[in-house]
């Protein structure tokens, strides 16, 4: 099933209580994919457990930041599009074996400061 603007989305709790109403509404064998979540949210193990998938075209937003940098450094856009997105995909690995190391980190902690 797939959930959309979670772009939209920043607070970890409604994130959290939203995927926690969906799963509990569907049976166990349906997947859920999230679209535009980003990777802030996917550190918190609790929301991480419940998504089988994402995408997002968040990586995509820096090459406009960025790009008069990377001009000035003699970098194409094609080589600029490059990095970013691996840089982007280093991101969530990273995310993905913090999240696989962890107990728990809870959404109700970190989300009471924001």
């Amino acid at each position: 099933m797939g959930v959309g603007t979670m772009c939209c989305r920043k607070n970890p709790r409604e994130v959290f209580e939203l995927l926690k109403q969906i799963k509990a509404a569907l049976p166990d064998w349906v997947k859920i994919h999230c679209f535009g979540l980003s990777i802030d949210i996917l550190k918190y193990k609790e929301i991480y457990d419940r998504i089988d998938s994402i995408d997002t075209w968040a990586w995509h937003y820096y090459i406009g930041v960025g790009e008069r940098d990377y001009r000035l450094k003699g970098i194409t856009r094609p080589e600029m599009e490059k990095k970013l997105f691996l840089d982007y995909q280093r991101k969530v690995e990273k995310i993905i074996n913090n999240n696989h190391n962890q107990s728990l980190l809870k959404v109700t902690d970190e989300s009471k400061k924001g």
